[in-house]
């Protein structure tokens, strides 16, 4: 009975330690997740149309959406989440 007992307590033992590293394992990859999906600062900015008066074709990282969608800027004063192309904002925000 007692080396029955002593094979059941060390299987636990394992057991636990098993669950302690799929845990341990499971926070690591959590945190490797959301730093690789991190977004960069400048794709946060709200589109800035600015204050002159044109109406060119740009695009901006929507954070809602998680995608770049098309904006009209001004010509000046604008911010860093504005890209000529579709592309450029793909390559740097998503």
């Amino acid at each position: 009975k007692s080396e029955l007992s002593a094979r059941l307590h060390k299987n636990q033992n394992i057991m636990n330690a098993n669950f302690i590293v799929f845990i341990v394992c499971c926070i690591i990859g959590m945190v490797a997740i959301q730093l690789t999906f991190a977004v960069p600062e400048d794709c946060t900015l709200e589109p800035a149309v600015g204050p002159c008066r044109g109406s060119i074709p740009r695009y901006f990282y929507n954070v809602t959406s998680g995608t770049c969608d098309i904006f009209l800027y001004g010509g000046c004063k604008g911010n860093a989440n504005n890209f000529e192309t579709i592309e450029l904002c793909q390559a740097k925000c998503v």
